[in-house]
Formats: C-alpha cells, structure tokens, sequence
C-alpha cells in the first residue's frame, strides 16, 4: 500500500507544480529507491537480526511497483501532457547541433 499511495502522491503533486513528465520520471525512479542496506545494517545491529527481514524483503515489492507504473507510462504521459505542462524541449538558436537545450512550455515561453 505504501508504494502505491507515495507512487500516486509524487504523480499528483508533480503535476500541480508543473513539472515536466521527463523530471517526474526521474523524481520518481531516483526518490522511491532506498537505501534498503543502511535500514538493514541498522535494525541488525541495533535489535535481533530477525528485524532486519522486512526491510530486505522490501525491494522484491518496490521492483514490482515500479515495473507496473513503467508499464503505465504512457498513460502517465497522456496525464501530463492534458492542460499543457508537458515541456517541449527545443535546441539554443545560437548552435541548433548543440546538446544544450531549454525548456520551452506549449505557451512559447522559456521557463
């Protein structure tokens, strides 16, 4: 339950604060890995090392978790590209071959 909930928190709240699907991804992949080893170094050391098989057995739940919403990223897409908060990502005028680029939002403005 508490992948499921914290997946569709991050989702809801990125999409009010316009962040881009590109950025969400990101946020996503990068927040909801933890750091599943330290919790685990920690309840051994600190209590029976009994303790610690909840947290080893939580990457098994948050691997299938995000599995299934890379599964339903494009439905995701769809969701943050509805009202215009998709970014269209376009090259610097100056150098149209350069790997830098702006974010420009459907409205043309450079954010």
């Amino acid at each position: 339950i508490y992948f499921a909930v914290t997946l569709f928190l991050i989702t809801w709240i990125n999409k009010r604060i316009h962040i881009s699907y590109a950025d969400h991804m990101a946020m996503v992949y990068a927040s909801s890995g933890k750091n599943e080893g330290t919790a685990i170094a920690i309840a051994t050391s600190a209590f029976n090392p009994l303790v610690a098989i909840p947290a080893a057995l939580i990457p098994v739940f948050q691997l299938t978790f995000l599995i299934g919403y890379l599964k339903i990223s494009k439905l995701i897409k769809r969701y943050f590209s509805h009202g215009g908060t998709e970014a269209i990502i376009v090259p610097h005028a100056e150098n149209p071959a350069s790997h830098d680029a702006t974010d420009i939002g459907k409205d043309g403005k450079q954010s």
